[in-house]
């Protein structure tokens, strides 16, 4: 991929400048506290399915006596973050002590400051990591893409769903397949560590909500004289009052969708039957370090351990993966193990399935030398999967791409968790994952899953970029309208460019 040395040179000066400022947060802690393994037995539900997920997540909220700790990168006020918050406040009510984390680049944008500053009046601790103005812009690029929910510290749910409709299958536009595992075990005192050494951090700040506008607030007062001045403090005021009219609607008992809950539980029943449920005798958690600015690549726990594990596959790697954008260490790694005759697939959108047209484009770039090295490449179709029953006809024929980001090493060994191949799980996010090893009954049910996804998709591999390179642009093009298109070839100049940071 072409890099501007020039371009990097710049961005590694600001990245020194930035760390100068930097400040230290989070658990005075080992690396090695990060990356816990266990032999002991571990209780294992793989949530494959949307609905599952959603209600696996109500039903531990539901039973929770003590505690729930639930942090994502983002949180939607739609239909399902609404449900998970009602639960919430009914739990917060009852006593239990409630902590939410939302990293504040997208989820704050959304689960707003008056939200949450409605959720403090029930007694539920909200925090937004990492408010950085985004004109700092290394420091800003620095998120928590964790994913975990977890109850009384003995039970978690882990993977790749945020909090949103689209991550249920409840959206009528787009939806993502998507996956989790739920945990019961030891291992679960890890990912407490993981999430208090986030919320522990001086990056992770309690957002108050902005006061309301007032007639004698210095910027109104000073043009309280004119017709624009009187104007501007109406438009404001009015802006506040529908927000905090919203946030108060949004947590309100009195608009809790009990009926929307009962179909989300019968769908979930429908849909257990391909959900795994097992034990795990060897299992470990790796997460990434809190990001405090001055930690950075050098912290990077999950990556090495990936890393680690493809140097070690001998027959198979099987990876699915919504966006994939190789960094050197990366490329190096995947295409040693090709060499060494490591067959390997990829599961990945393309641009009609995508919800990032910059990261299609530049994945589009690198895929014709990825098919070269003898990866087959599956790219998900686009709809929703065979044979799965949706909530309604508008979810069931709407746009689909996967999120999932899973790992089946050898046929034999799992990962599930939050990390996507592109630079920002390598670079820029907090991230973690669930691994199992030497389990075979576990790993084939992962195994069988992604390949259903991959019947689902558009096939291409070493011998049609042999036969017919023209028919890789086809294929990668499949469905998208002229419209997109023009995003496209408009993205992928900067993505290429940029892909460092995508």
């Amino acid at each position: 991929m072409f890099r501007s040395p020039l371009l990097i040179t710049f961005f590694f000066l600001v990245l020194g400048l930035q760390f100068s400022h930097a400040s230290n947060g989070g658990l005075d802690r080992s690396d090695s506290d990060f990356d816990v393994r266990s032999e002991n037995p571990q209780k294992v539900l793989i949530l494959n399915d949307g609905y599952s997920a959603l209600e696996k997540r109500l039903e531990l909220i539901e039973k929770a006596t003590k505690t729930i700790d639930l942090e994502t990168f983002i949180w939607r006020a739609d239909d399902s973050g609404q449900m998970l918050t009602h639960a919430l406040i009914k739990k917060a009510r009852k006593g239990v002590k409630i902590r939410l984390l939302i990293d504040n680049f997208v989820g704050a944008k959304d689960y707003t400051e008056f939200i949450a500053h409605e959720l403090r009046k029930e007694g539920i601790e909200v925090r937004y990591y990492n408010p950085t103005p985004l004109f700092r812009v290394v420091e800003a690029q620095w998120r928590n893409h964790k994913k975990s929910l977890t109850i009384d510290s003995k039970e978690t749910i882990i993977g790749g769903r945020n909090i949103g409709d689209e991550y249920f299958d409840l959206s009528p536009e787009y939806n993502f397949v998507d996956r989790d595992v739920w945990i019961e075990g030891d291992l679960v005192d890890a990912v407490e560590l993981s999430f208090e050494s986030i919320w522990t951090s001086k990056e992770s700040v309690a957002v108050k909500r902005k006061k309301m506008p007032e007639k004698n607030d210095i910027q109104y007062r000073r043009n309280s004289r004119t017709a624009r001045g009187r104007a501007k403090y109406k438009s404001d005021l009015r802006a506040w009052t529908k927000k905090e009219d919203f946030a108060k609607s949004f947590v309100s008992l009195d608009n809790e969708r009990v009926d929307l809950r009962e179909k989300i539980r019968n769908l979930s029943i429908l849909h257990a039957h391909g959900q795994f449920y097992g034990e795990c005798t060897n299992a470990s958690f790796v997460s990434d370090r809190p990001l405090s600015h001055d930690t950075g690549k050098t912290k990077r726990i999950l990556k090495k351990e990936i890393y680690k594990r493809i140097n070690e596959s001998k027959s198979s790697l099987q990876i699915e993966s919504p966006y994939f954008i190789v960094n050197d260490e990366t490329e190096t790694t995947l295409k040693n193990a090709l060499k060494r005759g490591v067959k390997t697939t990829l599961l990945t959108n393309y641009l009609y399935s995508t919800d990032a047209i910059y990261v299609s484009a530049a994945f589009n770039s690198i895929a014709n030398e990825w098919l070269d090295t003898g990866m087959d490449i599956f790219l998900y179709g686009g709809d929703t999967q065979t044979d799965y029953q949706t909530i309604n006809h508008e979810v069931q024929y709407s746009r689909w791409g996967t999120h999932a980001k899973s790992v089946v090493f050898d046929y034999s060994s799992i990962m599930i968790g939050s990390f996507n191949f592109d630079p920002r799980s390598y670079n820029f996010s907090a991230e973690l994952a669930f691994f199992c090893d030497g389990n075979r009954p576990l790993a084939d049910s992962l195994r069988f899953d992604i390949e259903q996804r991959e019947r689902d998709s558009i096939l291409i591999t070493k011998k049609d970029l042999e036969e017919d390179p023209d028919s890789i642009d086809e294929r990668l093009f499949h469905r998208v309208g002229f419209g997109k298109k023009v995003l496209y070839y408009l993205l992928k100049g900067p993505s290429n460019l940029f892909d460092f940071m995508l």
